[in-house]
């Protein structure tokens, strides 16, 4: 690791490695008293793209991507900063917050791939349309906190707006850690499914 560099509150370390800076970044960020949250994006379309958009320029998250298809990947590279990730898997492993953001057909399986490496306290979000919080359950496991999001794509401009359902694992202190993220780029208004 070479010299660190301060810029807009954020510790930057020229190194070879992005995992090298991701960790140096979070040691010493944590060091200062931040805190942080690790955004793990699957699919790499337009409500990631929107999503990113509007949290460009937050000092307190990390954002991994995965997606099926590379160029989606290297075209959300040449806009925003993010780790991507050579699988669903490795993309969920160490997040604190997962975002299923893939078409409805392709969420089962999906579900299926990474259940078993989804961190015990993470939460998982869909946004994919028609994809009830019950069948989420029921592919991914009661034991989980999960929340279904309907996002507007003006989270790109930082007003969006989000409706959201949540299952019985999410408590009043999960609300408030999820609108601490979130309310940055959208005003979010909790709903019965």
């Amino acid at each position: 690791i070479g010299v660190f560099i301060l810029k807009d509150y954020r510790y930057y370390a020229f190194c070879s490695s992005e995992m090298t800076v991701r960790q140096t970044y979070v040691k010493v960020y944590s060091s200062l008293g931040g805190i942080f949250m690790r955004i793990a994006w699957i699919g790499a379309g337009k409500m990631t793209e929107s999503f990113l958009k509007g949290f460009e320029g937050e000092k307190n998250i990390i954002h991994y991507v995965s997606s099926r298809r590379q160029e989606s990947l290297d075209k959300l590279r040449e806009q925003f900063h993010f780790i991507p990730q050579v699988d669903n898997v490795s993309c969920v492993q160490k997040a604190d917050i997962i975002v299923l953001a893939v078409k409805p057909q392709q969420l089962h399986d999906l579900c299926l791939e990474i259940k078993d490496a989804i961190p015990k306290d993470a939460f998982v979000i869909s946004i994919a349309v028609g994809i009830s919080v019950h069948l989420l359950e029921s592919w991914l496991g009661l034991d989980l906190k999960i929340i279904r999001m309907m996002p507007t794509t003006a989270v790109s401009i930082k007003k969006g707006s989000i409706a959201m359902c949540c299952n019985h694992k999410i408590k009043t202190q999960d609300l408030q850690k999820i609108y601490s993220v979130f309310e940055s780029v959208a005003m979010l208004k909790p709903l019965l499914e």
